[in-house]
């Protein structure tokens, strides 16, 4: 998926407009956070509120297909797990918690960018919130990532 594609600029546009909680996590969020590398998908940490998830199926209803508008909140149990939302160009997995962490407690460990073509701010995990999630994961991506985060901590240079 490229990030700036109009794809993913719709759909977060769509979730803003729509009053989403959320926080954009994984690829798109290391990318916020300076080490651009290719994802294949939109990985966002929500709010579970029922209220929230309402607001989400709203805002994926007239998004591709509309495959996320018949998300409940019963789709959001308080195991970790993730939903995964396939529209042509503009993957999208959905979580409502992370390694034990939900939307509440990351939201402080939140940075916020503005992207052309989407109203108000995207909220992101920082690089700090970014490692936390990554430590433990065996996927080499995930290690990657969290090398050049540290990387990008440092003033390092960001070729391997």
């Amino acid at each position: 998926m490229n990030p700036d594609g109009p794809d993913f600029v719709r759909l977060l546009d769509r979730l803003n407009r729509h009053s989403v909680d959320y926080l954009v996590v994984g690829g798109v969020a290391v990318g916020f956070n300076g080490y651009v590398r290719t994802t294949e998908d939109l990985d966002i940490l929500i709010d579970d509120a029922p209220s929230n998830v309402v607001r989400l199926a709203s805002a994926l209803a007239g998004f591709g297909e509309g495959h996320g508008g018949a998300l409940t909140p019963e789709d959001f149990p308080p195991e970790e797990g993730a939903v995964r939302i396939l529209e042509q160009d503009c993957p999208l997995d959905i979580f409502n918690r992370m390694a034990g962490h939900t939307y509440a407690s990351l939201l402080p460990q939140s940075a916020q960018a503005a992207v052309q073509g989407v109203q108000g701010p995207i909220h992101y995990l920082n690089r700090a919130a970014l490692r936390l999630l990554k430590q433990n994961s065996f996927r080499e991506k995930d290690q990657i990532d969290l090398l050049m985060l540290e990387r990008l901590d440092r003033g390092e240079d960001m070729n391997l």
